[in-house]
């Protein structure tokens, strides 16, 4: 098939597509469906855990990184590199049974020490309409300055039922959304700051640890 698709010229995706659509006589709709990069919740878990990011931005009416122990995986990993991970939910989901105070209690308990920290911006239901779809995106300053080094890359999150897919943002995606929330992100530092969640950092606990040692030496 590969083969094939450097014969013709074409994408990969896009031959797979053509030749399931006319085999099976499925609709151009579905047929472009198939060439999209798609991931479900297990390979969106797996992308954000190797990403690479500096920074990433979740946006989403609700997580599901408090009950899914491979996004909340996904998130240490990221805290473990330096990463600096910011949530953009509903209001509701920061009370007592919302899905991010739930995700903070496990990720303390989870997580004792890490040179990341974890910012989260509490949303109206006009500002939910307002980001029109959920999704997550890494190095999301990159999509709008090249010169970084930094490669921006994001999915737009779909839920049917209980499932959970993610679409590959084209680039011009990424721009429009990283535009559009840079400033919005930035100027709300005094709404996310009390809902920051932040971790010793390795070498300060390193630096303790040898000052104890240091102490305890003399005596």
């Amino acid at each position: 098939m590969r083969t094939l698709s450097k014969v013709y010229k074409r994408g990969y995706d896009e031959f797979v597509a053509e030749l399931v659509g006319d085999k099976y006589g499925i609709s151009k709709a579905k047929a472009d469906f198939i060439k999209l990069d798609i991931l479900d919740e297990d390979g969106l878990a797996a992308w954000e855990a190797n990403s690479g990011a500096s920074e990433l931005w979740i946006a989403a009416t609700s997580i599901r990184d408090d009950t899914n122990p491979k996004f909340r995986q996904a998130v240490i990993e990221n805290l473990k590199r330096g990463c600096t991970v910011t949530y953009l939910l509903h209001a509701n989901e920061f009370g007592v049974t919302g899905s991010f105070a739930r995700f903070k209690k496990r990720l303390q308990n989870e997580l004792t020490v890490a040179d990341g920290t974890v910012h989260a911006i509490p949303l109206t239901d006009d500002q939910v309409q307002w980001m029109a779809a959920s999704f997550v995106i890494s190095n999301p300053r990159a999509a709008m300055n090249s010169a970084s080094g930094d490669q921006a890359s994001g999915y737009t999150i779909l839920f049917h039922g209980e499932y959970v897919y993610g679409i590959r943002m084209n680039d011009s995606e990424l721009f429009n959304r990283a535009d559009l929330l840079q400033n919005f992100i930035d100027a709300r530092y005094p709404e996310w700051k009390k809902y920051t969640v932040a971790f010793p950092k390795p070498a300060s606990i390193l630096k303790s640890q040898e000052a104890t040692i240091d102490e305890t030496t003399r005596l």
